[in-house]
Parts: C-alpha cells; sequence; structure tokens
C-alpha cells in the first residue's frame, strides 16, 4: 500500500524485505547466459499483475507458447532455455504463472493451473525472489482444488522438471485445502464479474452490508480520475486512528473500536505534470460503523490529526464512512491534492455509500 497504508515497518524489517531481491539481484550478476533468451522483449503493463480484476494481455498468448515448447524439449534443452532467460524474462514468466493461476480461480479450468506449474518449473529460483514462486504456485494449488482437480496431480510434471529447490516449493504448494489468506495474504471475493483476489488485512470483518462491491465501485471512481492508478484493494482492513483523531479523542476511538468491517484501497500518481508515482498517495478506508452516529462521528474527525500536511476527506453516508487521504511521501512536501481538489471525489463516492 502507498504511504501510511496501515503498515509500521522499522530498519530491521526494510533490510528483510529486501534480502532476497538483493540475493537474486547478486545470483543474476554471476549467471552466466547460455545465448539468446526465446521470450526477450516480452513484457507485461503495469498493472498486469492486478488481483483484485482480470485484463487480457497479448503477452499471455506468447508465453503460453513458450511454456509449451519448454515441457516438450529434453533435459538438455531445458537447462539451455532456463539459463538463456534473463531476470526480466523470469519475472514475465512468473507474471505469467501468476495470471494463469488467477484465470483458473475465476474460470474454473484446472488446465490453466496446470499451465501455471507448467510455467513455473522453467523458473530459475536463484535469480528471482523466492516469495514470489510461492505466491503463484499456491495460487495455481488452490485453482486446482477449486476446480474440482487433485493438485498433486496437477503439478506433478512440473516438479518432475523443477530444480530440487524450486521442486521443493511446488510441491508444498500442490495440496489440498489451502488456505490463501496464511500461506500468501489473500482472499477470494465473488463479484459480478466473477472472483477476483483482495489482500488480506487478518482484521476482524463481519460487516451487515458487503463492502468490497463499494469499494470496487470507488477504485473505479478514482481511476476514472486519471490521476491515480489503483494499486492494491485490502479486505479485513483497519482504518488507522490518526487520520480521524481516534489516538487523541476517546470518543472517536471507541466508535473505530465498534466498525464492523473495513476495505481499503491504495492507489498512487499516474506519472504526468512530473509527478512520481513513489512520491504521492491516495487511499481510501471504507468502513462501517456500529451506527450511523458512530459514522458521524468517525467523519468528524477526519483532518483533525493525522500528518502535516496531508488532505483528509471524509464521507459519511448512514453507518458506512469513507476516508480519503490524499499526501506525499517525502517529509516536509506538501501533497498536490487540496481540501478543495479531493473534494471532486464526494458526489461519486456518496452515490456509491447510498
Amino acid at each position: 500500500m502507498g504511504g501510511d497504508g496501515g503498515f509500521d515497518r522499522g530498519p530491521e524489517d526494510v533490510a528483510v524485505l529486501g534480502r532476497e531481491v538483493a540475493a537474486a539481484i547478486a545470483a543474476e550478476r554471476r549467471h552466466a547466459s547460455a545465448g539468446p533468451s526465446p521470450i526477450a522483449g516480452v513484457t507485461y503493463p503495469v498493472g498486469s499483475g492486478d488481483l483484485w480484476r482480470w485484463v487480457e494481455q497479448p503477452a499471455d498468448a506468447v508465453l503460453s507458447a513458450f511454456v509449451a515448447g519448454y515441457v516438450t524439449a529434453g533435459e538438455q534443452s531445458r537447462a539451455r532455455i532456463r539459463a538463456s532467460l534473463t531476470m526480466d524474462d523470469l519475472y514475465a514468466v512468473l507474471l505469467f504463472a501468476q495470471r494463469r493461476g488467477f484465470a483458473a480461480i475465476r474460470t474454473g479450468d484446472a488446465r490453466l493451473a496446470g499451465e501455471a506449474f507448467d510455467a513455473l518449473s522453467a523458473i530459475d529460483v536463484e535469480r528471482v525472489d523466492w516469495r514470489d514462486v510461492v505466491v503463484a504456485a499456491t495460487l495455481a494449488g488452490y485453482a486446482t482444488g477449486r476446480a474440482g482437480g487433485v493438485p498433486a496431480v496437477t503439478a506433478a510434471g512440473a516438479i518432475r522438471r523443477a530444480e530440487p529447490q524450486l521442486a521443493e516449493i511446488l510441491t508444498e504448494a500442490a495440496v489440498d485445502d489451502i488456505d490463501l489468506a496464511e500461506t500468501c495474504g489473500y482472499r477470494v471475493v465473488e463479484t459480478a464479474s466473477g472472483p477476483v483476489l483482495f489482500e488480506d488485512g487478518y482484521e476482524r470483518y463481519a460487516p451487515d452490508r458487503e463492502l468490497a462491491p463499494i469499494a470496487l465501485g470507488i477504485a473505479a471512481v478514482v481511476e476514472g480520475d486519471r490521476t491515480y492508478r489503483v494499486d492494491g484493494l485490502t479486505i479485513a482492513e483497519d482504518l488507522p486512528p490518526i487520520w480521524v483523531a481516534a489516538d487523541t479523542d476517546t470518543r472517536i476511538g471507541a466508535a473505530l473500536g465498534r466498525v464492523t468491517g473495513c476495505v481499503s484501497i491504495s492507489g498512487s500518481p499516474l506519472p504526468v505534470s512530473g509527478r512520481r508515482p513513489g512520491d504521492h498517495f491516495l487511499n481510501v478506508w471504507l468502513v462501517e460503523a456500529a451506527t450511523a452516529a458512530d459514522a458521524a462521528l468517525v467523519a468528524g474527525g477526519a483532518g483533525r490529526g493525522g500528518r502535516a500536511g496531508a488532505v483528509v476527506l471524509a464521507v459519511p453516508v448512514g453507518r458506512l464512512c469513507a476516508v480519503l487521504v490524499g499526501a506525499c511521501t517525502l517529509v516536509g512536501r506538501p501533497p498536490f491534492e487540496t481540501p478543495q481538489t479531493l473534494a471532486r471525489f464526494q458526489p461519486a463516492v456518496s452515490a456509491l455509500l447510498a
């Protein structure tokens, strides 16, 4: 999530988060290529890894053909192909595998999950972040079981082709009764266009009105403004108390403690007008309060606390309240939003909450 999305990490945690990536980069530098890559230049546009929506991509067909050829090649040929792939190529294959697993969840087609496992068998796990492999493999295993298949059977060929460390990851993912939230932090959300995946914040979530469709509507409003790209949706989230003065006002704190459910939408600015995506963020928290009075209390705290320079707008409707926060991640620099500009979202958000 962008900005102050509720994650509190110290220097030690940041170092841990970067360790796997640093190790992969070092392995890539040591790697000796076996020749030109058969998928050189095949890339996906930004957003292709979003699991809360499905967008068709031409690269899928190219990589599907590559995976089919890799699977049918002999062992020595597969070794040469794998060695020819650059780190960028490996991540393209990883993203293809993730997308195939996601597609299998949406369609119930276990063959797509099998193709995800086959794609993963081409990965040199030392030259990528192994956690990304775990996520893609877990989606494939989950999709197989959801479709009525047997994950261990679906993944058997990929496990045989994989190198030992990778085979171990695939074997652990090819099990029945996978808990997506526990394993990789996602929750399946049913929508009118089919199942999608939200990140799971692991907090209490028992709203009387389902919030996910409203959150998807807010995401569409944010992106329809053509200023931001939504890069994450999280269910069972917490609204950080700082944005509504719940950390200093006991009445608001009590109202926030009675919230029945919260979903968050995180957005980064599009790279226009000199705005760098990592420098600013727009986050929206959608909460269902215990009562309309509690929702009004939460809304009344918006803008009374928070970080200096951040812009906060609350939109309460009945028991629901959306809290929009625009801020700059750089200390001492203001966001490009103002209270007046952020108010442009209020009418559409109010309509969705009604």
